[in-house]
């Protein structure tokens, strides 16, 4: 500011004569305002440029300068592109890739490439590719995959897995999963989308196919290739004898032998399990071949029919069916052929209303042989009580 010296004023303040005015001190005061105004700017000439030409020569640490921008960029705690990161009022802030390592426990979602280590806790979702290792627990869904080692607790899905704790050194999420140490699975297990079912195990198909459930299914014959012995609950034998062979067992071991009994040994039985009326001599014994009691009359629903249909078996040994081929003529077939059409058919029976009757056998084969019934006239007649044995 122009120094100039004042006619009147406060009496003793600086620059304040109370008297008139010399002309060289006149002069003085003009040359001293000329002089200021000469480094004063016009109003028109004071732009914004000007001012930020002035701010640039003052601007820096310990200036006190607060800016709206730093190098153009506006300051958010968001995850907002082109802006400069600060934190919130809880210290913390959000962003989209970060490059640098991890240290501390992340709570929030991430989403995108892991290329860094994470060492802390995880408790949100992490969507991406993980080269990195991952130290600490895993509470949240890791959906990409993950190369690196993770040491902690995983109580989400990892990859297309179930929720597992262990350290793994392989995981993605087509299913490969390699694991450094004990996996211990919480959950389900789910294999090409299914569970299985109850008591299958998880088989593989080597690396050209994937893995499958599958039933325990072994064949004895085809996996035990030596004697099964006694103990173990087989007979200890290695042929099973001639054919006809019976398993004798002499209370320690099995032997295969042919079966002997004699008439004298069932004559003779010191158990007394043979009445005293048994047939005795030395005369061989035969078993009937079949046998049967049928009712000719009804069909095998217990009904009274003249239809030709099968009729009702009381009861029966090697016998399938009785079929009524006509009034009083019925076929017998066996359940098991006979050996031979050379045996003996011996049938007895009795109308209902209790008549004589004659029942005679013919058409003899392996597989059948036919009956026939006829009344005291000689007519032919449906009995209601029919029996037959074959011996040969």
């Amino acid at each position: 500011m122009a120094t100039i010296l004042l006619r009147t004023g406060a009496t003793g303040a600086t620059g304040v004569k109370n008297t008139p005015l010399t002309n060289a001190e006149i002069d003085t005061n003009f040359s001293n305002l000329n002089t200021d105004i000469g480094t004063r700017l016009l109003s028109s000439d004071y732009t914004a440029s000007d001012v930020l030409t002035k701010i640039k020569t003052v601007d820096g640490t310990g200036s006190g300068l607060d800016a709206d921008l730093l190098d153009g960029l506006n300051a958010v705690s968001g995850a907002t592109g082109a802006s400069i990161v600060s934190r919130d009022a809880s210290g913390n802030f959000a962003a989209g890739t970060i490059t640098a390592t991890l240290t501390g426990n992340v709570t929030g979602n991430t989403n995108g490439v892991h290329t860094g280590a994470v060492t802390g806790n995880v408790t949100g979702n992490t969507n991406g590719v993980h080269t990195g290792a991952v130290t600490g627990d895993v509470t949240g869904n890791v959906t990409g995959n993950l190369t690196g080692n993770s040491t902690g607790n995983h109580n989400g899905a990892v990859g297309n897995a179930t929720p597992s704790t262990g350290a793994f050194t392989t995981l993605s999420s087509s299913g490969t999963l390699s694991a450094g140490g004990a996996v211990t699975l919480g959950g389900t297990v789910s294999v090409n989308g299914s569970n299985g079912t109850s008591g299958q195990y998880l088989k593989s198909r080597g690396s050209s196919s994937n893995p499958i459930w599958d039933t325990v299914s072994v064949s004895l014959i085809s996996q035990v290739t030596d004697t099964l012995a006694v103990e173990n609950g087989g007979t200890g034998l290695t042929a099973p004898g001639t054919s006809g062979n019976v398993l004798l067992s002499n209370g320690t071991s099995w032997d295969s032998q042919p079966i002997n009994i004699t008439v004298t040994e069932l004559n003779n039985d010191s158990t007394g399990s043979f009445p005293t009326d048994e047939q005795i001599g030395t005369a061989p014994i035969f078993a009937a071949r079949a046998w049967a009691h049928f009712d000719g009359t009804k069909d095998t629903s217990n009904a009274t029919s003249t239809s030709n249909t099968n009729r009702l078996i009381k009861a029966s040994g090697n016998v399938t069916s009785i079929l009524r081929n006509s009034i009083g003529n019925y076929t017998l077939t066996f359940r098991t052929a006979l050996p031979s059409a050379n045996y003996a058919a011996i049938a007895t029976g009795f109308l209902s209303s209790g008549n004589a009757a004659i029942i005679t056998t013919d058409a003899y084969t392996t597989s059948t042989v036919t009956i026939n019934c006829v009344d005291s006239s000689n007519a032919e007649a449906d009995f209601s009580h029919v029996n037959i044995v074959i011996f040969g």
